[in-house]
């Protein structure tokens, strides 16, 4: 060996013995040793056995050539793991190639480009791979792609550390703007798909809601992605119907049918800020707490509704009556009845109204509607006080009169909207039906029906079924 052979080799020497010492993992030099071992199972045994402990040779297999006497001492350890999410086992990648016929070679995967030679090896590449399993799409993630195939998920990529999780790389069918509007999995890519780069902590951090959705319980945690994304503000887009100027006064409809598609950006504490006193049967009872402070959700600011001035709680009643439809858009009867149920509370209604609501009720039935419902609300009072088609006839609606139908006429004749607000017709035709009834007369003395028909003949179709003058 000629001198500068021999310092070359020396300094060779040197640098691996003080490897350790540096803390520095030197590469192999494989193309140094290309006359000493022909084949790559020479040195690495376990790769075809499955035996770990001999995937690398040992330090005292070095140390039979590099003795201080033939070749120089060196302190050649085995390289660390390397940091991966790949799924490939080299006995079953084996096993499975074998099955279809095929039967590749060390250099398939491990070969470098443009050498040759039974040492020309380094790291597979991702290129050496799809020389067998070529991708169909020329993109290497496509949203179709089932990436379990050749990834763990990376909640059992147990080597890869935090840092290397932050730099995986995003795929390109993940860029678009809109992407997390219409992002929402199925069962099956959460298994084969996002699993590979996603726990459940990458969706508990925007999600509200996620406590109650399949497809984000099914992703596994993991501490590492925790810590990675607990220093991180969630995301949320804009979706279109909130980009109306008028959403914040139309939003409690859509929320009032919706609330589970509100749940996943807003939790209780934001709809709170504008909406106090929230009843338990309101929507917004329904939007999850979330455990942790910092996991609010859209933080809103308090908003006022254009002319609910401060003091407007307490002086709301008259726009109420004169705009319910409008104020159904956000409110619910809950959030009247929380109010107005109470003894102490604030009377929407004058004194004695319930005294005489009768004509009210028939003349405003809308009104009524929007607060009560009239099938429930009216039946449990007019059932328990007598007031309806059969049972008592001295309701106090009657004055209390026990004698009241003896003397009906004239306040039906000034008022019949009053009675028909708890009488049908079919009440009245007990008596005065002139087939089936008694046959009394409800008209009083000096009725002329030819006048009152010339003037509205529907009048007299109110209580008639025909034309009771039988003229054309």
């Amino acid at each position: 060996m000629s001198r500068p052979v021999r310092w070359v080799v020396a300094l060779v020497g040197a640098v691996l013995a003080l490897a350790p010492a540096l803390g520095a993992q030197v590469r192999f030099p494989h193309e140094r040793h290309e006359g000493l071992f022909p084949v790559c199972s020479g040195c690495h045994e376990g790769i075809e056995s499955g035996a770990t402990e001999a995937v690398y040779p040992s330090p005292q297999v070095c140390a039979m050539c590099h003795d201080g006497r033939i070749m120089p001492p060196v302190a050649w350890l085995p390289p660390r793991p390397r940091a991966s999410n790949l799924r490939f086992v080299h006995t079953v990648h084996r096993e499975k190639a074998a099955a279809q016929g095929e039967s590749p070679e060390c250099q398939t995967c491990h070969g470098l480009p443009g050498r040759t030679g039974p040492m020309a090896v380094g790291a597979p590449v991702q290129a050496n791979c799809s020389g067998c399993h070529a991708h169909e799409a020329p993109e290497h993630v496509v949203a179709e792609a089932r990436c379990t195939l050749c990834h763990l998920p990376l909640a059992e990529a147990t080597r890869l550390d935090a840092e290397r999780i932050a730099k995986l790389p995003r795929p390109a069918f993940h860029q678009p703007a809109d992407f997390l509007l219409r992002h929402r999995p199925t069962p099956e890519r959460v298994e084969t798909q996002c699993a590979v780069c996603h726990t459940r902590e990458s969706c508990t951090r925007c999600h509200m809601n996620a406590g109650s959705i399949p497809v984000i319980q099914a992703l596994a945690p993991d501490p590492r992605v925790a810590a990675l994304v607990g220093g991180r503000a969630p995301a949320y887009p804009l979706p279109p119907d909130h980009r109306d100027r008028r959403w914040s006064v139309k939003h409690g409809g859509v929320a009032g049918t919706s609330i589970a598609r509100c749940a996943n950006c807003h939790a209780r504490q934001g709809c709170e800020s504008c909406h106090r006193d929230v009843g338990a049967r309101s929507p917004i009872a329904k939007l999850p707490t979330p455990p942790q402070e910092d996991q609010r959700g859209v933080r809103l600011a308090e908003r006022r509704v254009p002319g609910h001035v401060p003091g407007f709680e307490a002086a709301h009643g008259g726009a109420a009556a004169a705009d319910q439809p409008r104020c159904s858009i956000c409110h619910t009867e809950q959030t009247c009845t929380a109010c107005h149920d109470r003894a102490t509370a604030p009377r929407f209604h004058p004194s004695n109204f319930l005294a005489r609501h009768g004509p009210e009720a028939f003349g405003r039935m809308s009104d009524c509607a929007s607060c009560h419902s009239t099938e429930a609300f009216c039946r449990a009072c007019h059932v328990s006080s007598g007031i309806q088609a059969a049972g008592r006839e001295d309701a106090p609606f009657h004055d209390a009169e026990p004698l009241w139908l003896l003397g009906h006429g004239q306040a039906a004749r000034q008022g019949l909207e009053s009675c028909v607000s708890c009488h049908t017709q079919a009440d009245c035709l007990r008596c005065h039906s002139t087939t089936v009834g008694w046959g009394v007369n409800p008209h009083g003395p000096g009725f002329d029906p030819s006048r009152v028909a010339e003037r509205n003949r529907l009048t007299c179709r109110r209580c008639h079924i025909g034309d009771p003058l039988k003229r054309p």
